[in-house]
Parts: structure tokens; C-alpha cells; sequence
């Protein structure tokens, strides 16, 4: 028996066997496409966990419509001169500020700016605090066009997001 559930292709067989294999009909190459064949002890519990498989993939497009939708009814609030930073990195804090220069539609255009250490932590002489320069653009540093993906952050790589800076100094560490 098969059944299609979004680009799933779920196949049982009662060969002797309780068999559920579950194929990805989008997949690349057609040897990748088989991701889960199991074997079970009756055909209860194959269509338990195959229920269970059906509720989780639902979710998961559930999910990816609300974020899509979310995305295409998002509001732009930076505005010129708004000041952005991403912390990031293992082991240690970096910080990097960014000014916006121009706010349009759901995009912005930014460019990378200064920060100024302004307070060594105790004891600790690779830690401390850093706040923006505004205007100080850091030298061959491009303009960036990101697009604006919630109202308070923009997704900047795949390890940050850049968030409006409410002026405070923002912690960070160094090595070397």
C-alpha cells in the first residue's frame, strides 16, 4: 500500500513483515531517496509510528507557512542612522557594529562601523565592554543590502542576526 503525504511517498508491506519505508520523491538522485525503512513486530505498531511520522512532517509545514507568512508581512522599522550589532563566536565574544544607510521597502543597506573597548572586566585583561561609533566606518568595508526578515532583526549568516542597539556597552573577549 502507499500513501503521498507532501513530497513523502510512505510504502507498506505485509510480506511476513511489517514494513514501513518512508521515500522523499524530491530527493536528488533516486538512491537517496528511500530515508527510513523499518521493521516492526505488528502492523499496530507500523501505523502508530507511521501516525506519528504524519503528525510530525504536518507540523513542520505548519510551521514553514506561519514563518513564510510572517516573513511576507513584516514590517520595516530601521530607519537612517539606526545602529545594528551581531555578537558571535566560540570561546570568545565578538562584536560587530553596523549603521544603516538606507531603509527602503523590506530592504536596507548597511556598512560595518567602529567600536571603541570602553571598560576592561576585573581581573580579566582579554574581556570587556564595547559601545558603537557612529559615522566611523571601518575602511574597504562594503555596503550590504539585507533583507529585512522581522521587525526587530535581520538575519545576517548562518550564525547571526543583527539586532538594533539600545546604546548600552555590549560585553565581548578577546585572544591576544
Amino acid at each position: 500500500m502507499e500513501q503521498k503525504i507532501y513530497q513523502y511517498r510512505i510504502v507498506t508491506k505485509d510480506n511476513g513483515y511489517f514494513i514501513a519505508e518512508i521515500w522523499n520523491d524530491k530527493a536528488k538522485h533516486s538512491w537517496k531517496g528511500l530515508i527510513h525503512n523499518y521493521r516492526f513486530t505488528s502492523a499496530e505498531s507500523r501505523q502508530n509510528w507511521i501516525n506519528g511520522f504524519i503528525r510530525n512532517v504536518e507540523s513542520h509545514e505548519r510551521i514553514k507557512r506561519e514563518r513564510k507568512d510572517a516573513r511576507k508581512n513584516v514590517v520595516n522599522t530601521f530607519k537612517v542612522g539606526d545602529i545594528l550589532y551581531n555578537s558571535w563566536g566560540y570561546e570568545q565574544t565578538n562584536v560587530d557594529f553596523y549603521q544603516v544607510l538606507e531603509s527602503k521597502g523590506k530592504t536596507v543597506k548597511i556598512r560595518e562601523i567602529k567600536g571603541r573597548m570602553t571598560e576592561r572586566g576585573t581581573g580579566n585583561s582579554m574581556a570587556g565592554y564595547t559601545t558603537a561609533i557612529k559615522d566611523q566606518f571601518v575602511k574597504d568595508t562594503p555596503v550590504i543590502t539585507k533583507r529585512v526578515t522581522r521587525e526587530d532583526s535581520i538575519h545576517f549568516n548562518s550564525y547571526s542576526s543583527l539586532i538594533r542597539w539600545d546604546g548600552e556597552e555590549l560585553y565581548c573577549s578577546c585572544y591576544g
